[in-house]
This record gives C-alpha cells, sequence and structure tokens, in this order.
C-alpha cells in the first residue's frame, strides 16, 4: 500500500535505540519497555503473554506453570540488556528473590531458541516470538506463575509523525493481524498495568 516507504529494519541489542529514534536515525521503534521519552509517544500495538521456553525433554517441559525457584538451578538465557529493563527479573525472579544458576546472553531471538532447543539453557519469550517453534515442536512452553506475566507491545515514533498516514496504518495492521481492536487494548493497558504510554489513540484500519 506504501510503495513509496522503504523498510529497512535493524535487529539486535548493540545499540541504543530511543536516542537513536530521538536524532532521527530510525523512524520506528518496537518495543515492550515504555520508557518516557521526551519527543517520543508511545502506541501499544497489542497484549502478550511471556513464557518459559524449554527443550521438548527438560523436566520442566510438563509443567503448566513454573514457580520462581524452578529456575533457581536454570541457565537463563536473555538478550544483552540491562536486568532493570526485563520483566523476567523485574517481576518474576527478583521478588521471589530467587537467581538462576547462570545467565547467558544472546542477541538475536533464533540464536536464543536454538540454545533453548539443545538444552543449553532456558528462555523467557513472548507469546507470538514461540508460536512457530511450539506448533513444530521444538520446544515446549510453560506460564510463569499461576496467573501468568503479561505485557504490551508497543511502536515508539517521534511525536510529530505518529499521526503520518503509514505510521497509522502499520501499527493499525499490527493491531488487526492479533486481534486487537481499540476497547480490547484500553482494557488490557489496565490489566497489564502497563506505564509510560500515551494516551491510546483509536487508529482508522
Amino acid at each position: 500500500d506504501w510503495p513509496t516507504v522503504e523498510v529497512d529494519i535493524r535487529l539486535g541489542m548493540s545499540f541504543a535505540p530511543l536516542p537513536a529514534l530521538t536524532r532521527g536515525e530510525i523512524d520506528l521503534v518496537i518495543s515492550s519497555d515504555a520508557v518516557t521519552t521526551v519527543g517520543v509517544r508511545f502506541e501499544p500495538m497489542f497484549a502478550y503473554e511471556a513464557h518459559l521456553a524449554v527443550a521438548r525433554d527438560h523436566p520442566l517441559a510438563g509443567k503448566a506453570f513454573v514457580k520462581a525457584q524452578d529456575l533457581a538451578d536454570e541457565t537463563l538465557i536473555i538478550y544483552p540488556v540491562e536486568r532493570a529493563r526485563l520483566d523476567v527479573f523485574r517481576r518474576f525472579l527478583q521478588p521471589a528473590g530467587v537467581e538462576p544458576a547462570a545467565v547467558r546472553q544472546a542477541e538475536l531471538t533464533s540464536m536464543i531458541l536454538q540454545l533453548v532447543a539443545v538444552r543449553q539453557g532456558v528462555a523467557v519469550l513472548p507469546d507470538w516470538a514461540l508460536r512457530e517453534v511450539v506448533a513444530s515442536g521444538r520446544l515446549a512452553t510453560c506460564a510463569l506463575g499461576p496467573e501468568g506475566m503479561h505485557g504490551m507491545l508497543y511502536a515508539a515514533v517521534r511525536e510529530q509523525e505518529v499521526s503520518l498516514p503509514y505510521v497509522k496504518a502499520f501499527i493499525a495492521l499490527a493491531r488487526s493481524l492479533n486481534g486487537s481492536d481499540d476497547l480490547q487494548l484500553s482494557r488490557k493497558l489496565k490489566k497489564t498495568g502497563s506505564q509510560g504510554h500515551s494516551e491510546l489513540i483509536p487508529l482508522e484500519k
């Protein structure tokens, strides 16, 4: 629909995306971490649930959910970002006073999934990133706690560009592909307790 708009995807965690966004080096950041940033607006796209990913033959594979203590003897594979930005530490392990046996870092989701599949560790990832590997039978997943751990994925854009037609179209597409409408998002924002985002703007489909 937007033949004149070029798409260049920058992967990895080795750069600071929000400063790059404010400097105009990139135009949109997809993040679950809505950090209040001057000149940046966080538009919620869809809610998700974080799951523990384990190998199919891992002892935890048969559990409906895990407790924080279940990770005390595990190698936890994470993205190379500060622990304060990772919900698995901030919302799950630290409140229970639990530290995993070891922590290993990997930049790419595909590498994390491969390491989990060969029993090199476990990882906490959003459900949308795990659907394909779970459906293929490569990995198993468990909820984090009996209530699960829920979050919201945002599109961060510069405030003056949030109403650009192609930006609105991108966010609307992400919402529609995940079955989210404005009312559902408003309810899920309250459920997840998400902070730092701007007021939800209804977007034309």
